[in-house]
């Protein structure tokens, strides 16, 4: 980098004032804090649903089949609203 004209430890103070920047926004925290509700009520569902099943309804040892289509239907869901999330972002 000194061959470049750029003195040593200079790049390390540029990336940590960007990320500092990012750090700094609220729309970041927002969007944290929302990632982090969302995934938690995600997995404490799929969760709750194999419990419920073994638990109230009397399911066996393949209750855990139902998690699994659980989650498999929420990434089928925004697989295939691809479509939906083009179109609006295209207006």
């Amino acid at each position: 980098m000194e061959e470049a004209g750029q003195a040593p430890g200079e790049a390390d103070m540029a990336g940590q004032s960007k990320y500092k920047q990012i750090m700094g926004l609220k729309s970041v925290h927002f969007l944290a804090c929302w990632a982090l509700i969302y995934v938690g009520v995600e997995v404490t569902l799929g969760g709750w649903i194999v419990t419920f099943i073994e638990q109230k309804r009397g399911g066996g040892a393949t209750a855990g089949y139902i998690s699994s289509g659980f989650f498999g239907g929420l990434m089928l869901g925004r697989i295939s609203l691809m479509w939906l999330n083009r179109k609006v972002r295209a207006q």
